[in-house]
């Protein structure tokens, strides 16, 4: 019995998990309100989920204001720039439907290849900021890199960073029937999925680096 219900069984651990996320999601939520921090946010919620995962850290919530605050002066440039590429994105966007472009087929194709870099690259860039140290420049193209490279891994991982929104666009009756779930532990959860992936694609470049700082 003690198994079960001591300090180091299962069945608490996993309770202590679900808490975690719990806690996480609604610090990620409320310091996504204003728009420009949501890639801080987004940074904090994957290095504290990471952290779980890696059983390293302390208290959650510290670990989520700790990354916060550490990375809120590098995140908040690209946040940035993701906002001004997808209002391009959008325009352009209209701008076909609208039938007035000349090139049909190479258009819609151009802008489909752009689409889905910026996917790639929102659902990469945050954990990529959240493991390593780089410019912001080399962030981004590390993640869209990393991105290309494990096209597999991107497939789950661009499915479950779009989940809520596609949710919210396309299935507004099916969001708010999940509200609750979304408000609970949903984005935490999510990123906790995607960690899984990350964990495994890092792995490699984390190794390198312990060596390289032991010489």
């Amino acid at each position: 019995m003690g198994k079960f219900i001591g300090p180091d069984s299962p069945v608490l651990r996993a309770v202590g998990i679900v808490g975690d996320l719990v806690l996480l999601n609604l610090l990620f939520l409320i310091c996504c309100v204003p728009i420009i921090t949501i890639g801080a946010s987004a940074t904090a919620l994957y290095t504290a989920v990471m952290k779980i995962l890696r059983k390293e850290g302390g208290f959650s919530g510290r670990e989520f204001f700790l990354a916060f605050k550490r990375n809120f002066r590098q995140t908040v440039p690209m946040t940035l720039i993701l906002i001004a590429a997808a209002a391009l994105l959008f325009f352009t966007w209209q701008g076909l439907t609208s039938g007035a472009d000349r090139f049909g087929f190479l258009s819609w194709f151009a802008w489909g290849i752009a689409a889905i870099a910026f996917l790639l690259e929102i659902s990469y860039v945050f954990a990529v900021q959240a493991r390593f140290q780089n410019t912001i420049g080399g962030t981004m193209k590390n993640a869209l890199l990393l991105a290309v490279a494990h096209p597999l891994y991107s497939v789950c991982i661009a499915a479950c960073t779009t989940a809520p929104l596609a949710l919210l666009l396309f299935a507004t009756y099916y969001f708010l029937l999940t509200s609750m779930v979304w408000c609970l532990f949903g984005c935490a959860g999510l990123a906790m999925l995607n960690s899984l992936c990350f964990q495994k694609m890092f792995e490699p470049f984390v190794s390198e680096q312990t060596d390289e700082e032991r010489r």
